[in-house]
C-alpha cells in the first residue's frame, strides 16, 4: 500500500510543477492579485496561449 501511494505521489507531483503562466494567472486573479494576474496573462499570451490572449 505504501508503495502504491509513493508511486502516485511521484507521478502526480510533476503535474503541479507544469502549471503555466495562464494557470498561475488564474490563481492570482482568484486570490485578488489582479496586477500579477495581468502580468502572467500577458506572458502566457506572448508565448502563444490563445486563452490568455483574451485576458491580456
Amino acid at each position: 500500500m505504501r508503495l502504491a501511494i509513493t508511486i502516485c505521489l511521484v507521478l502526480l507531483l510533476p503535474l503541479s510543477l507544469l502549471a503555466g503562466d495562464f494557470e498561475e494567472g488564474q490563481a492570482a486573479e482568484n486570490a485578488g492579485g489582479f496586477k500579477r494576474a495581468v502580468e502572467l496573462y500577458r506572458k502566457a499570451a506572448e508565448q502563444g496561449n490563445a486563452a490568455a490572449q483574451l485576458f491580456s
